[in-house]
């Protein structure tokens, strides 16, 4: 697997303060980039979706009323 190197700065609070926890920073880090990678692509797709609803759905042709008027023209 290729990887590559991302740096951050933090202020020396901080970092004192990650010190303290026992906690595996990379991973975590890691894991939230990949959280949100995922909820942006989700978001990404919904507004497709939407567009296409709010496309399909604008059309006269298939509004509810539009449907029944054209059934009760084909009678």
């Amino acid at each position: 697997m290729n990887t590559e190197v991302i740096s951050i700065r933090i202020d020396k609070e901080t970092k004192e303060k990650m010190k303290e926890l026992k906690i595996n920073w990379s991973e975590f880090i890691k894991e939230a980039i990949k959280d949100k990678i995922s909820q942006e692509e989700r978001k990404k797709l919904l507004e497709i979706a939407l567009e296409v609803l709010e496309k399909t759905t604008s059309s006269p042709k298939n509004t509810a009323a539009s449907i029944i008027r054209n059934d009760r023209d084909c009678r």
